[in-house]
């Protein structure tokens, strides 16, 4: 009986990196090649190690969740949500693999709801992508702030203001530049050693974008990070 033909994974290649010949997906903003991986092949790069099936797993739910953050839909159609239970979950989720690396996560939170009017999917991304980047590039035995407070905008409305604070690897100024790019993944040896697609933070923004709200990073290398989302509050 002859041997069953395997199934071959597949590469992902950012828009730039893309041949002009081949037939891209229609993913909302995003080129997507599919390109067949040989084991052992010299022209298609080494075997897919340990953990590849996961990421590949990982890559196609958030090129989904790019294409939803892309959609075309008003906020203002959602009924509010409070922001301190989707925080709450995902701090509750990620708990466990804090606890792996001996980490701890502190969660500030006041007495009062803090309603936010977005998809519940929506706010989660923010939630998961910038709490779990927080774990993913802290050091062992670290601590990771989270915290949720109400604010007032310049233009006097108030808002939703959440802060994730790390003591990580911290982010360069270059890199700082193109953080909210598709597909960026940092030259740093110490973040290149932390497996990703490259779309979290891409997907954050356009999210944050979409609610009228704002994104700001204060960070420098070997420094931590902080990441402040502000969102309007929504009004009854």
């Amino acid at each position: 009986m002859e041997p069953s033909t395997p199934v071959l994974p597949t590469q992902v290649t950012p828009p730039e990196l893309a041949l002009s010949d081949a037939a891209p997906h229609a993913i909302v903003g995003v080129e997507v090649v599919a390109v067949p991986v040989l084991p052992g092949d010299d022209d298609t790069g080494p075997a897919l190690g340990p953990g590849a099936e996961e990421l590949s797993e990982q890559l196609g739910a958030d090129l989904l969740a790019l294409a939803r953050a892309t959609e075309d839909t008003d906020p203002s159609d959602c009924d509010p949500v409070d922001l301190r239970e989707v925080f709450q979950d995902c701090v509750d989720l990620l708990s466990v693999q804090a606890e792996v690396k001996r980490m701890a996560i502190a969660l500030d939170l006041p007495g009062d709801p803090l309603p936010v009017r977005g998809e519940v999917g929506d706010l989660e991304q923010i939630a998961s992508n910038l709490v779990g980047n927080a774990v993913k590039y802290s050091p062992d035995g670290s601590t990771v702030t989270v915290v949720l407070a109400s604010g007032e905008a310049e233009h006097g409305h108030d808002e939703v203001v959440v802060a994730v604070s790390d003591q990580g690897i911290g982010i360069s100024p270059e890199d700082q530049a193109r953080l909210f790019e598709e597909f960026f993944r940092s030259d740093d040896p110490a973040a290149c050693r932390q497996p990703g697609t490259g779309l979290g933070l891409a997907i954050v923004k356009r999210v944050v974008d979409r609610l009228c709200g704002t994104i700001a990073v204060d960070s420098a290398p070997g420094e931590g990070s902080t990441f402040t989302v502000c969102l309007p509050r929504a009004v009854d």
